[in-house]
């Protein structure tokens, strides 16, 4: 009785251990198959980046071909941008500023007499100030989308107008009399919201 429940217990042993032979067996014939499959995936990986590198240099001999011939770059160029200037309030592509591109008056459009407006630099205009407004200018250069102080425009005036209108903090104001003219004139230094100094 000893005997034979030793002989049931190495029989189940036995039973056991050619269990885990199967499954040993079974998991190393699925370790090679999956190497067998990321070798295969390696290789597919390594030769569709071959393709793609000739696909990539046929392109660039493709598109050195096509720029010797002028027919241009296979790349496309982003549309150029259209600006708007602050001079004379045309639309322009920078590619096509000149130098005489932009046609402006360096002066303001002041009333002469009532019901006549006309442009301090060139005396020209004459009417009624929208009338006058469309009197073409009289100073020429290139336009610019940004406001300066290079030079005087008449919608610079227009644009420190509107910046003293939102002035957050006046630093001076003045207020001058031309003795030989009887002008006044009058001027205001600060910053606007926007963190501007006019």
């Amino acid at each position: 009785s000893l005997l034979s429940c030793y002989y049931l217990q190495v029989m189940a042993t036995k039973t056991e251990f050619l269990q885990l032979k199967s499954t040993v067996q079974e998991l190393k014939k699925t370790q090679l198959d999956i190497k067998e499959e990321f070798l295969q995936l390696k290789s597919t990986v390594q030769e569709l980046g071959r393709t793609q590198q000739d696909i990539l240099i046929r392109l660039e001999n493709l598109e050195q071909q096509l720029t010797s011939l002028g027919g241009g770059s296979l790349v496309p160029k982003e549309p150029e941008a259209v600006l708007t200037c602050v001079q004379c309030g045309v639309d322009y592509k920078e590619s096509q500023n000149a130098a005489v591109s932009c046609k402006y008056h360096a002066g303001k459009l002041k009333e002469a007499s009532p019901w006549n407006y006309q442009y301090k630099c060139c005396n020209k205009g004459g009417g009624k100030y929208e009338a006058s407004k469309k009197t073409p200018g009289c100073a020429k250069g290139k336009h610019s989308s940004k406001h300066h102080t290079n030079y005087t425009y008449e919608n610079y005036f227009t644009y420190m107008g509107e910046l003293s209108m939102k002035a957050k903090e006046v630093w001076m104001e003045l207020d001058v009399k031309d003795h030989i003219t009887d002008r006044c004139m009058w001027a205001e230094v600060g910053i606007s919201e926007d963190g501007h100094t006019y």
